[in-house]
Parts: structure tokens; sequence; C-alpha cells
């Protein structure tokens, strides 16, 4: 979001990014339970912090208002198999 829209937490109508990531657990899940991993153990890749909790419809329709805003036309419901350019 930072690089798509530098000031995004100023802006006048901001993205619905609203909870952010509070804490998150990493489990081993077995048979007969599961087995917490130690954060020091957790991969980057699904290190959650600094991150926001989100629907996905809500940033959609967020996103598409900032397209029309810019000028494109966005046919929402509508299928597309290929792309035309003028």
């Amino acid at each position: 979001m930072n690089e798509l829209f530098p000031g995004w937490k100023e802006m006048e109508n901001p993205p619905p990014l609203t909870t952010p990531v509070k804490s998150d657990t990493f489990m081993l899940l077995k048979e007969t339970g599961s087995l917490e991993v130690p954060h020091k153990l957790m991969p980057k890749m699904i290190d959650n912090h600094g991150n926001y909790i989100i629907s996905l419809g809500n940033l959609c329709d967020w996103l598409n208002q900032k397209a029309e805003e810019l000028g494109v036309e966005v046919l929402s419901g509508i299928a597309g198999d290929n792309v035309i350019f003028n």
C-alpha cells in the first residue's frame, strides 16, 4: 500500500485498513493436539507484524473508487477473456 499510495494513512478517504495485527502464532498441528513454534524460529515471510487484517471485498471496492477517480472505466461483474488496447 505504501508503494501504491504514499501517504495513504493521511488520505481524506483512506483505505479500509483499520485492524492492525497485534500478534500472531504459528502452530504445528498433530493428531493429538498442536505445538506452538517460537517467534524466533518463525520464517520472516509469515511474520505479520506491521500488517493489517482486512476485508478483501472492502479493499477491492476502495481500489475501484480510486481507479474511477483516475478515469478508469471499471466494469464489475463482467467477465473478460482478453485485454483490448487503443
